[in-house]
């Protein structure tokens, strides 16, 4: 659902809104990183024109959430199938919505 409609300017807010919501919840956090984060480490590592626009700052949007959901450590999937991808990412990236 996410990828499919992530450039509806009416569907956007209300998808990223629930995944807001479902990573401030302890008990679905773990299943939310589970089935998101390897689909954003997909997202990450295509090459750009092979994106809809806009879907990677949107699924960062949402890392962030999850982020911020997470206990004080962070899990492993997060750190070593995360971190390396979005570190590359950010590095190549000249996108203003990217960067900030």
């Amino acid at each position: 659902m996410f990828i499919f409609f992530c450039q509806d300017p009416q569907l956007n807010p209300i998808i990223e809104s629930l995944f807001k919501e479902l990573a401030y919840n302890e008990a679905c956090l773990p299943v939310l990183q589970q089935r998101f984060l390897p689909t954003l480490v997909s997202l990450l590592e295509v090459p750009q024109e092979k994106v809809p626009s806009g879907i990677r700052a949107v699924a960062l949007d949402i890392l962030c959430h999850m982020i911020r959901g997470s206990p004080q450590v962070l899990s492993d999937a997060l750190i070593n199938n995360v971190f390396p991808p979005l570190v590359a990412f950010i590095l190549g990236s000249d996108d203003n919505a990217i960067l900030q």
